[in-house]
């Protein structure tokens, strides 16, 4: 996932590096130095040859309202940290509600993906789940049996957290255990520190087909665009009420 740099108000003048695997998160100084280093509050799963990993992280974002760290996880996992020290906010890691979506194989042609993968298990070595990097970057990139495809985003004027992701499994119509719909969740982190912070969805937006794209939030936080895997992009207001929808021919792979 992205680093993320942010300004130390302890110390003027000096930035800090945030960073996150799936289960330690930390603060670096420039030169390297650790300020810190704490659980995420995440387990990895045992590894399995020929599943799908989902143990990607999205990077970390930054919520002024209750300096905090946030992050988000390939497969729907939500939590924060404080900035200060690492420790989490929440009791335990919040989990959206969505499936993971289906793999549509056939967007790549297979002879050019096992040469890809051939070559990228040359240069890097082979993936623990023996897939290929290559197939595990074009299922992030089309979101092939992911849960969260793509980064979030955090409106810095109300705190709301925006993250694209599937929708609940048996919202499709059927219950089987794969989502074949995409949905933008507004999550709220409530609380203090005396008493403990809570996340929870305040709105939710469901939409046909999944998406690979990060939601993008207007600097005033009143709007919000996402585009789904039909070729739509879709214009919200930050209640998620669609507001339009335009078709742009194809899929769009990243962010608006």
């Amino acid at each position: 996932g992205s680093p993320l740099i942010l300004n130390n108000p302890d110390v003027p003048g000096e930035q800090l590096i945030y960073h996150s695997t799936y289960e330690t998160a930390m603060a670096l100084r420039h030169d390297g130095s650790i300020v810190w280093q704490a659980p995420t509050g995440l387990k990895l799963p045992e590894r399995q040859p020929g599943k799908r990993s989902q143990t990607h992280i999205w990077g970390m974002n930054y919520q002024p309202q209750a300096d905090a760290l946030l992050l988000v996880s390939m497969d729907g996992w939500v939590t924060a940290l404080d900035r200060r020290t690492g420790t989490s906010l929440l009791k335990k890691p919040f989990q959206l509600p969505g499936a993971p979506a289906p793999v549509r194989e056939g967007r790549i042609a297979r002879w050019l993906t096992e040469k890809a993968d051939a070559e990228t298990n040359a240069t890097f070595g082979t993936t623990a789940d023996g897939l290929g990097l290559f197939t595990s970057v074009m299922d992030v990139i089309f979101g092939n049996g992911v849960n969260v495809a793509n980064t979030y985003a955090i409106d810095p004027n109300s705190g709301s957290i925006f993250i694209a992701a599937t929708a609940p499994d048996e919202q499709d119509g059927a219950a089987d255990g794969v989502s074949q719909n995409g949905a933008l969740y507004r999550l709220q982190l409530t609380g203090n520190v005396v008493g403990g912070y809570q996340l929870s969805t305040a709105e939710h937006y469901y939409f046909d087909g999944g998406t690979g794209s990060s939601p993008t939030v207007r600097a005033d936080g009143e709007r919000v665009v996402v585009s789904d895997e039909n070729g739509y992009v879709i214009g919200l207001d930050k209640r998620l009420k669609e507001l339009w929808r335009i078709n742009v021919g194809q899929q769009v792979a990243a962010s608006v």
